[in-house]
């Protein structure tokens, strides 16, 4: 029971990350093309 909670808190984590990076990936290049 506890494996598996603590993996599935991980895999959220993770998943909440990801979503934080692709949203920085997104941003990034529209800073650099408005120069």
């Amino acid at each position: 029971m506890l494996n598996n909670d603590s993996i599935d808190f991980v895999v959220g984590d993770y998943a909440e990350i990801i979503l934080l990076l692709n949203q920085l990936f997104d941003f990034i290049p529209l800073q650099l093309r408005s120069k």
